[in-house]
């Protein structure tokens, strides 16, 4: 999956400045020639052609967004080499061909997906930004700021709130402005010739962690959304380590329309929305996308899953494992929160201690805290089973949602608490021993399958948790 440069790309774009067009041509590359043929394509689509007398010798063919990454595209039955992913209207288009001695062989830009080609200068570099040193307390905000241009000035808000300038303090950037903890901050960087840079994410308060973290799948959170029947609007946090290219809503599963970020961050766009209907939106890094809930209109309310109403699910998880003479060992205990947000996403806070044990030459015992926040729901299991089905269903392994296979065994009831109230939850029970050396357990809720116990052991280790509160419907 690729990465995107986001706004900053759609600046420097529009930046560009108006190069002479010529017909597509025969370009050398040492011993090579060949020739690249971009005249198809839209915002989904990047397309191209080649010819040449080298055309028979490419191996790999890749596409680039005005100074983005490479993305591979496929060779196809029709001739062409294609792929999916988001390329705005207007933005420069580049192609590079491997050859089978190794030669690399680089196109003009093509203004897409026109497939104007344009070989007089390569765009220039889009602003962007990197922040450092990001920390803080409940009433103070700081920043160090480097930039690919000289930077004006440098803003935070709170909460998707008003932003504050910050004053260069010389070694960074800093503002006193009240951050509670658990709130998020966002940052915005601005050039001196006016262009502005976003860090696609946001900062969790007053831990100053990522939010959300850094991870190898795409991710975003959508919060503030908000509107009326001509208006819709949302405040976008995507991992940092990918980038953000593009958010697009869709009224009631219709189309999807492309959003504008304006000055002020938030992604916008004038669209007839009844009232009543459900707004989604999708946000993108590259042909990576994330789709939120589906949220009320004009009130913004989103639906909670498993079933609407749920709004939390707080559960304890514990585990081990070591030598079998029990002399080292690891040991955890943790507890998780699940939230529904505003947003309609799930986000988990979960903390608790690591325990090590070595006592091989002299006893030592280390304590290490653990605190995971992150954009996760809550861990579920299907519903639509039946005896003597296997099964596999999510579970805690410490602050990770862990996967375990099991057999269903028949139905009872679990004592756990709805609201803080001690009630007996309807539950699926799933049982697998396959050797007397291991033991593979769980229970979850019927109707909507939100995991209630787990449990598994084995030679060395296992693990094991149980829910403790929810507002889910699970009698």
């Amino acid at each position: 999956m690729r990465r995107a440069l986001g706004l900053a790309a759609l600046v420097a774009s529009l930046l560009l400045p108006a190069w002479p067009a010529g017909a597509d041509h025969v370009q050398t590359f040492g011993s090579h020639a060949l020739s690249f043929d971009h005249r198809a394509g839209n915002e989904w689509w990047v397309e191209v052609v080649l010819g040449g007398a080298s055309k028979p010798q490419v191996t790999k063919v890749e596409a680039m967004d005005t100074n983005g990454p490479w993305t591979t595209l496929q060779a196809k039955s029709w001739g062409a080499w294609a792929a999916s992913f988001h390329l705005e209207p207007g933005h420069q288009a580049r192609f590079r061909a491997t050859l089978g001695d190794g030669t690399q062989a680089t196109s003009c830009w093509f203004t897409h997906p026109a497939g104007v080609e344009q070989c007089s200068a390569p765009p220039p570099g889009a602003f962007s930004a990197t922040l450092s040193n990001v920390k803080g307390n409940a009433w103070w905000v700081q920043a160090g700021a480097s930039g690919s241009r000289p930077i004006a000035g440098v803003d935070a808000r709170v909460g998707g709130g008003a932003w504050v300038a910050m004053q260069d303090k010389g070694w960074g950037w800093a503002v006193s402005t009240h951050a509670p903890y658990g709130s998020l901050v966002q940052f915005r960087v601005r050039a001196a010739d006016g262009a502005l840079f976003f860090p696609p994410n946001g900062w969790f308060w007053t831990d100053a962690r990522e939010y959300p973290s850094p991870g190898p799948t795409f991710n975003a959170l959508f919060d503030n959304a908000k509107g009326n029947a001509n208006w819709v609007q949302v405040n976008v946090y995507a991992l940092s380590n990918w980038g953000l290219s593009g958010v697009q809503a869709s009224v009631d599963q219709g189309a999807w329309r492309t959003l504008t970020r304006q000055s002020y961050r938030d992604w916008t766009t004038s669209t007839p929305v009844p009232d009543g209907s459900f707004v989604q939106f999708r946000a993108c890094s590259g042909s990576a996308c994330h789709v939120s809930g589906r949220f009320l209109w004009p009130s913004a309310r989103p639906e909670a899953w498993p079933v609407p109403g749920t709004s939390y699910a707080r559960y304890h998880a514990f585990g081990g494992g070591g030598s079998p003479s029990g002399d080292v060992y690891d040991e955890y205990d943790v507890n998780a929160t699940f939230a529904f947000r505003r947003d309609a996403t799930w986000r988990m806070d979960c903390a608790g201690t690591e325990h090590h044990h070595d006592a091989y030459a002299n006893v030592t015992d280390t304590y290490r805290p653990i605190h995971v926040s992150d954009i996760r729901a809550p861990p579920s299991w299907g519903t639509n089973v039946a005896v003597g089905e296997n099964v596999t269903g999510e579970t805690l392994g410490g602050c990770d949602v862990d996967g375990l296979s099991s057999q269903v065994v028949g139905t009872q009831t679990v004592a756990t608490k709805q609201g803080g109230r001690a009630v007996n939850a309807l539950a699926w029970h799933a049982h697998l021993e396959p050797c007397p050396c291991a033991s593979y357990d769980a229970q979850w809720a019927r109707h909507h399958g939100l995991l209630l116990t787990w449990g598994w052991g084995g030679l060395g280790g296992g693990q094991g948790g149980a829910l403790l509160d929810t507002d889910a419907p699970i009698t």
